[in-house]
Order: C-alpha cells, then structure tokens, then sequence
C-alpha cells in the first residue's frame, strides 16, 4: 500500500492539460449541478473546494465560465428529493453527485443528463451501470470500494486488539445504498470474520437513537466498522465519542473520523474523488461522452490512525500498521 494518495489510474488528469475556457454570458454558462450528502457549515467542507480548484485548473471558474449550483440536504429526508427535482430542473450540462444513496435518487429522475458519481459502493450491483470499462447509462463516476476490504477491515481491527472476539458493522441499509447492496457488504463482513476465528454482528442504525443504542451493546471485546453512508457521517461525532467510552476499537470509511478522534480509517482519499470528478466534468463540457468515461474503482487505500485514540483506549499499534500508515495522529 503506498504511504501516498491514493486512487487508480486516473490518466485523465494528466494526459488532457489545463485549457482557458472562454468567458460567456451569465445566460449561456454551461450549468453543473452537485448534490451534495456534506452536513454542517458547507464552507468548511474540505472535499468541495478540492473539486473547485481542479476545475479551476481547466480554466472552469464558477460564475465566469461555468455555473457550479450546490445542494446540501444533509439528513433531511424530505429535502433530498426536492433538491434533486430541483437540480435536474435546471436542466444542468452535468450532474455531480456523492454516495450511493444520493446517486440513486438522481438516477431516478434522469436518464439524458450526465452524472459523475463520488463514493459509489458497487456500480454495477446498484443498477448504475451493465460495465465498469463503457458505462452503459447516463451515468460514471469513481467507486469506494473494493472486495477485498472486508478481509483488511477485520485483519486491521484484529493486529490493533489481539483479543477483540465480535466484528460489528454498524450502518444505515436505506441511505447507505440499497439493502442489496448491504447484503452483499455482510456477506463478505461475515465471511471476512469467520476466517479470522472472530464473531460477525450487525447494527443497522438509522438515527442517533438507534445509534446510541447500538454502541451502548459493545464492549471491549468487540471491534467496529463504520460504513461510509450520510447517516453515520452525520453522527460521527456521537458514534466517535461512544467509542471512546465503551473503549471500542473501531476503523471508518472516511478519514475525518480519524482526524477528530476515531482510532482508524482506512479508505480512498476523498478529496482525490473529487479532483477526479472534476476531470471527468471537464471531459464531459468539452463533448466526450458517457460511455467514453470508464467508471474506475480504488487501487490503492489510505490508512489512517490516531495515536492519541489508541493510547488512551490502551491499545498499543503494533510495527507493521505504523509502517503501513498514510497518516499518523499524534
């Protein structure tokens, strides 16, 4: 695994330099549409601004060659469909989009606007595609994850606490997918486990209730994983600091966790997808099509780990993670 960033053979960033695109009329800029699962002030949000910066860099600069029109519905249930009746009523040049859930929902209403996903579970099982190599719908993009995670998911949880007994994977069936695709991630959680002589349980959790009542289960002998859906990232905060006290190990799929507290993630860098995704929305203005867009899956993983987090729930990290780590937290 390298100790850098990240993601697949992404040739288009480097094979179709940066062009100045002409500045047109307000009327006539060419419309993208983001939709967005991002909760809290959208300013601080850091991947977003990672996607202006690489449009920037094709000479796309928001409000004088391109129109960049954001929605952020977060949670809110009821907003999620209104924000996204309203992007495609703008009738946008490309959508963009992050999470599967909120891919579906788009994916619902359009079949002739282009959509570039973000952090897409399984492509192919989610209906989006027949093909990763030619897309075979108005839709491409770049996936999270891969098989052969489950395994490392558990092995990573299992080197930091030797003695942990039970795997949970804790997530939210609807909005992190479709409960297809979260059978098939227990499947291979399940059988990931039983090869390491460990116990499988699931926490399906769809607000901080349920959440609550889930990490409240969990001891000391248990290991955790965080799937990458908007309901646990919404309450990252509350499942971090409930780790902490029931002294869980737990590993996540995006590495804010990380960086606010949780001992371990390990995943695709999340801004690097939106850079990506970027190129793809450049491609795509200058006239390429859909099914010309590979939908490309991760290569190589970030690891992440807090030091801090694992020296106060008494864990030692052994030699082999901190020689495999991306980031380490002091």
């Amino acid at each position: 695994m390298r100790r850098r960033q990240f993601l697949t053979a992404l040739g288009c960033q480097m094979m179709f330099p940066p062009t100045i695109v002409s500045a047109q009329p307000q009327g006539k800029l060419p419309i993208v549409g983001i939709l967005d699962p991002a909760v809290g002030d959208p300013s601080t949000h850091e991947y977003f601004p990672a996607f202006k910066k690489q449009l920037l860099e094709y000479g796309w600069i928001d409000g004088t060659t391109i129109r960049l029109e954001r929605r952020l519905p977060g949670t809110n249930k009821e907003r999620l469909p209104i924000d996204a009746t309203e992007l495609i009523n703008l009738a946008p040049n490309v959508l963009v989009v992050s999470s599967t859930f909120f891919t579906s929902v788009l994916a619902e209403r359009t079949r002739q606007i282009p959509i570039v996903f973000i952090s897409v579970a399984e492509a192919i099982l989610a209906g989006f595609s027949d093909s990763l190599a030619r897309p075979s719908r108005n839709m491409t993009g770049f996936t999270l994850w891969d098989p052969a995670m489950s395994s490392k998911v558990c092995q990573l949880l299992k080197e930091v606490k030797p003695d942990i007994r039970r795997v949970t994977a804790m997530h939210d069936p609807v909005r992190g997918g479709s409960r297809q695709l979260a059978s098939i991630f227990l499947a291979r959680f399940k059988q990931a486990s039983k090869d390491m002589n460990l116990e499988f349980n699931e926490a399906q959790c769809s607000d901080a209730v349920e959440i609550e009542a889930a990490m409240g289960s969990l001891g000391q002998d248990d290991g955790l994983f965080v799937a990458a859906d908007p309901t646990m990232y919404a309450n990252r905060r509350l499942i971090i600091d409930l780790a902490a006290r029931y002294r869980v190990a737990a590993t996540y799929a995006w590495n804010r966790y990380v960086r606010e507290g949780g001992l371990m993630a390990y995943t695709v860098d999340q801004a690097g997808l939106w850079r990506s995704a970027a190129g793809y929305v450049d491609r795509l203005l200058k006239g390429t099509k859909v099914e010309e867009l590979p939908i490309q899956q991760p290569t190589t993983f970030d690891l992440d780990i807090n030091l801090a987090t694992a020296k106060a729930l008494g864990l030692t990290v052994p030699a082999t993670l901190l020689a495999q780590a991306t980031h380490l937290i002091e």
